[in-house]
């Protein structure tokens, strides 16, 4: 096959050409283009993250403490919500999913366990829902004339205002309630944070506990319709973060929300914590504290390790998008030196709490 001969431009032979003879050709400069496109504009790029903290707390409802106490150490919720508050305003959450949040009057108020907490909390933390039940009423569920206001019965989510925006919410019901222990939804929230502008999708929920083979295959499904409402709701793809009482753990028969959330590609657990699981070695969280323990105290003296294993059973969960970086996981306890619990246990749940950095 024929090659044509290559020729070289003028300004290259000549630069050749004086090299050959040792001598240094002077700069050429390219011919300028006669009409020169306009320069593309550059996306402006965000700042570096800030941490953020991110937190899960199942509450005790407060009917429940009022109606059958565990033991001694069971207060009621009038007695229990300092300690919830404190420990709240001590981790510095940005944003908390909260679960058994009663949305039911409390004993001789006009106030609700969810709104109680709000309220109590103060500025600048909010709620993103203040409807107390999904009917034209939203105040009373007698006579309900459904309606999808946001509402999420127990599973409430509350936000500190000077750090996020709040942009988009709402929640979905995972069943019908004649299957379950009381109605089970998740809720949802977008939020842009003020600092550097990133944006996320944080979800809430509980699911329905027990561990029969129908309760476990009914929590695989309400698994899957939060999955659902996830996807139809991040059109947007932003980076999530999934909070909540999911009612099984890795030592438990089967751990089914845990499989269907992190087996969908969307999140991942920090911890690693998977069935059996022992060591801390599969952990992306760069901090690593009091994960040894159970987050279910039962309002027993002491919170429950196991020996021989780094991370406990956990009912509670924080999952984060892949790219989320976890500096920080923690099951937040108030101990004494002794390792047992220090004045008022706050929950039979132990609170946790994730500081993480948006990608």
């Amino acid at each position: 096959m024929s090659r044509t001969p290559r020729r070289w431009p003028a300004t290259l032979a000549l630069a050749l050409s004086l090299s050959l003879l040792g001598l240094a050709p002077a700069a050429v400069a390219a011919p300028a283009p006669a009409n020169p496109a306009p320069a593309a504009a550059t996306p402006a790029a965000l700042p570096a993250a800030t941490p953020l903290r991110v937190g899960s707390f199942n509450l005790r409802c407060a009917n429940c403490s009022r109606n059958s106490r565990i033991n001694g150490r069971e207060k009621k919720w009038e007695t229990r919500r300092s300690k919830v508050i404190a420990q709240i305003k001590a981790e510095a959450v940005d944003v908390i999913g909260v679960q058994e949040a009663s949305p039911g009057l409390l004993k001789g108020k006009k106030t609700s366990q969810f709104e109680d907490l709000a309220k109590r909390l103060g500025s600048p933390y909010e709620l993103t829902n203040t409807h107390r039940y999904g009917c034209k009423k939203s105040t009373s569920y007698k006579k309900c004339d459904k309606r999808n206001n946001g509402a999420s019965a127990d599973v409430r989510i509350l936000y500190n205002t000077n750090r996020l925006t709040l942009l988009d919410q709402g929640s979905k019901q995972l069943d019908k309630e004649k299957a379950t222990s009381g109605p089970r939804f998740v809720a949802w929230a977008i939020f842009a944070d003020k600092t550097d502008g990133r944006q996320f999708f944080f979800a809430t929920a509980h699911t329905e506990p027990g561990q029969s083979k129908a309760k476990r295959a009914l929590r695989k499904k309400q698994a899957k319709k939060i999955l659902a409402e996830i996807k139809a709701e991040n059109t947007r793809q932003l980076p999530v973060v999934i909070s909540g009482d999911f009612s099984s753990t890795k030592l438990t028969a089967v751990n089914p929300v845990y499989d269907v959330l992190t087996d969908s590609g969307l999140v991942i657990d920090p911890l690693g914590n998977t069935k059996k699981q022992k060591s801390a070695k599969k952990a992306v969280a760069e901090k690593l504290t009091n994960v040894k323990y159970d987050t279910l105290n039962d309002f027993k003296a002491k919170p429950t390790a196991r020996k021989g294993y780094a991370l406990g059973a956990h009912l509670d969960y924080i999952f984060v998008d892949e790219q989320v970086r976890v500096l920080e996981y923690k099951v937040v306890m108030s101990l004494k030196r002794n390792k047992k619990f220090s004045g008022v246990i706050p929950s039979d749940h132990n609170m946790i709490r994730a500081t993480i950095q948006l990608p």
